[in-house]
């Protein structure tokens, strides 16, 4: 499982979005770059709670700044494009972190419903009335929607295809587009130290480590379909929360931050009651 402490490096001024055009036929986009282009780097959030981020997230050009200020770029594709705001070139198309987390929160939904819905005649036709997946007209039907799940789960992490190029860029000449994407997933092994009846020992461990958020997002809705990984919705606010570690997970009903607010604002109304009727 993904670490409390995993980080990647982000900007230490953040992202920016602007304005260009990239392809053959200059499609019209936004493009997140580095606020500066000659910038320190920084340590991002923690990347295990990515996953309940993304799903709780409402996809807007601003969340999605947020979200990468937090936790950095996708890591998926970057493109060369054109644009007169900023003379770096390089960057991640908007529509692309639609698409992303889009799919995301489309997968996280059939989640739901598989885990909701006990009856399949009515689990395929919730599926299908949402256009979830396309189901087949199976007895099976469950078995079919977890094997889905857990193909596109892998398709994800899996390493892609790298040095695929669009077609030539008419308003320069140059290859407007340049896939390079990394491995979303990397799995090796480190020598960790740990303590057993007052001696150190040394032991080989392995680890999964994602190349950045979306991989980190990915890899943590895999293990809530495995198992390794619980969540309930808040009772304050509705939104996911991860209660995997906590120490008594079925007394967790919201997030700390709900819990506090709840508490301040019950404080003040106990305030304001105990100086009204202190008043003659």
């Amino acid at each position: 499982m993904i670490g409390d402490n995993f980080v990647t490096l982000i900007p230490e001024a953040g992202f920016r979005w602007v304005s260009g055009v990239w392809g053959e036929n200059g499609y019209p986009d936004r493009f997140l770059i580095q606020a500066k282009a000659r910038d320190q780097a920084k340590l991002s959030e923690p990347l295990r709670d990515c996953f309940t981020t993304l799903i709780n997230l409402t996809p807007s050009e601003d969340a999605f700044l947020d979200i990468a200020n937090r936790f950095g770029s996708l890591r998926v594709l970057r493109v060369h494009f054109h644009s007169d705001e900023t003379d770096c070139q390089w960057g991640e198309p908007l529509s692309f972190w639609y698409y992303e987390v889009g799919l995301l929160q489309r997968w996280f939904e059939v989640w739901k419903l598989f885990t909701s819905v006990e009856d399949p005649v009515l689990l395929r036709k919730k599926l299908c009335q949402r256009d979830l997946i396309s189901v087949p007209p199976s007895a099976n039907v469950r078995s079919s929607v977890l094997k889905s799940l857990v193909s596109v789960i892998n398709t994800r992490l899996w390493a892609a295809i790298t040095g695929e190029t669009s077609p030539t860029c008419l308003e320069c000449g140059c290859e407007c587009r340049a896939v390079l994407k990394t491995p979303h997933v990397s799995y090796f092994f480190r020598v960790s130290q740990e303590r057993e009846c007052q001696t150190v020992k040394d032991k080989v461990v392995p680890v999964v480590q994602p190349n950045g958020f979306l991989a980190a997002a990915w890899l943590g809705f895999g293990e809530l379909v495995a198992g390794q990984r619980i969540i309930r919705t808040c009772e304050v606010c509705g939104q996911w929360m991860d209660i995997t570690d906590t120490a008594k997970p079925n007394a967790k009903r919201m997030h700390t931050r709900c819990s506090n607010t709840q508490r301040q604002r019950r404080w003040r109304q106990t305030e304001r009651a105990g100086s009204s009727e202190g008043q003659p």
